[in-house]
């Protein structure tokens, strides 16, 4: 099977379900930035596992990280899909926006309290994870103006959502974890 088509050569792709669009539809743009953030998820994963420091701390936040990864394949599929896609797709149901919400729960209740902005800076982990933050709310911004046009899974839209809040919480809590203090922005 060869990997290229060529059908997408004048500029046009098919979304999930058959109909051709335009590779500057938004639908496009927004499964493209999904993709985009599981990528930069699974590279945050990949330099958790590789550093020592995280050696048997972060192994829960590690296999949350896989469990995303998956669900974003998942998200993409819906973001990729026209009305008769979406009809082929298995449901994407409450159930992974609340366990990002308990994992959030579960870290910030060792956190201390947030009192000033923190900034994206620190530690590489920290940091990395603040990107991928910033893709998710791109991404964020990216579904909802193509909800704004067309039909989007409420429950895709408020995992996207919660995702965010769960990689700014990952972040501190890498660093908690590690021992790395927060850098925060004192006006």
């Amino acid at each position: 099977m060869k990997i290229y088509t060529k059908t997408g050569d004048a500029g046009t792709t098919s979304l999930v379900g058959g109909t051709r669009v335009s590779k500057a539809d938004l639908r496009l743009e927004a499964y493209g930035t999904a993709d985009e953030l599981q990528a930069h998820i699974s590279y945050l994963h990949d330099l958790i596992v590789r550093d020592d420091r995280c050696a048997g701390k972060l192994s829960v936040e590690c296999g949350e990280l896989q469990a995303v990864v998956v669900d974003m394949m998942s998200v993409e599929a819906y973001l990729a899909s026209d009305g008769k896609g979406r009809k082929m797709l298995p449901a994407f149901g409450a159930e992974r926006t609340e366990m990002l919400e308990k994992a959030i729960d579960r870290m910030t209740s060792v956190l201390p309290e947030v009192r000033y902005f923190t900034l994206t800076t620190g530690d590489p982990l920290f940091s990395y994870s603040h990107i991928c933050r910033t893709v998710a709310r791109r991404t964020e911004r990216c579904a909802v103006r193509v909800a704004e046009k067309e039909a989007v899974s409420e429950e895709v839209m408020r995992y996207i959502n919660r995702l965010s809040d769960y990689l700014y919480v990952l972040g501190r809590y890498i660093c908690h974890s590690i021992g790395v203090e927060e850098t925060v922005w004192v006006p």
